[in-house]
């Protein structure tokens, strides 16, 4: 009994500091009282919490954050996937994590930008740290594959790219097609957001990163 009463307990208080982050962070209305977690209704969620929900592909925290923001308003492209490339984790065969930017072809604005958001992952990370809340949620971004992406985007060729970054094919393929979603999913919240510009900038991508091996089709991802 006292073991189930603990237990209770615990996730009564989970619940409540993961409300009080969602609240604090403008995800959930600043009058709802969540102590009374049950009587919470849709209508309490604000426009950055239903963007939260339509995120699958990526942390929906940090994506939210993002978009939210007007650091995508007004860029590129190139330099909108390479932003997004921040989201895939993949390592780099025989290489150590990619921690500094100043090496890529991206700008300092740019380059801030993403630097921006790991630092907010790593924020809200030692929060949860610090209130003991060991949920299951990936709050660090990679800056890995944000010079391939640049490098795919702009036309290096399938084979050149995957040499010249010592790249498992199969991990490329996939990568492209989660980051195909993630822009898809930034077309989705900008139109919602009323980003005209964003979503135009982001229209553009799909055919330039689904082309030759890259495909849903591809023998590389039913590979096993």
């Amino acid at each position: 009994q006292r073991e189930l009463e603990y237990n209770n307990s615990y996730v009564h208080n989970m619940i409540l500091f993961i409300l009080e982050f969602l609240q604090e962070n403008y995800y959930i209305d600043k009058d709802v009282h969540i102590d009374e977690y049950e009587k919470i209704e849709p209508t309490h969620i604000t426009t950055k919490g239903i963007i939260a929900s339509q995120i699958n592909e990526c942390n929906e925290i940090l994506f939210t954050e993002l978009i939210t923001t007007n650091y995508l308003d007004n860029v590129s492209p190139v330099e909108l996937v390479s932003i997004l490339s921040i989201f895939l984790d993949t390592k780099i065969n025989g290489k150590d994590d990619v921690v500094n930017l100043s090496n890529t072809p991206l700008n300092v604005d740019i380059q801030n930008i993403m630097y921006c958001v790991e630092n907010i992952g790593k924020n809200y990370h030692n929060y949860m740290n610090s209130n003991k809340l060991y949920i299951d949620v990936k709050w660090n971004v990679s800056f890995n594959m944000v010079e391939p992406v640049y490098e795919w985007y702009n036309g290096m060729e399938f084979n050149t790219l995957i040499k010249t970054y010592d790249l498992y094919p199969g991990n490329f393929v996939k990568d492209m097609i989660k980051l195909d979603n993630i822009v898809e999913d930034v077309i989705k919240i900008a139109i919602i957001l009323n980003k005209e510009k964003l979503v135009s900038t982001a229209s553009i991508i799909h055919e330039k990163i689904i082309r030759e091996n890259v495909n849903t089709e591809s023998l590389y991802v039913n590979k096993k």
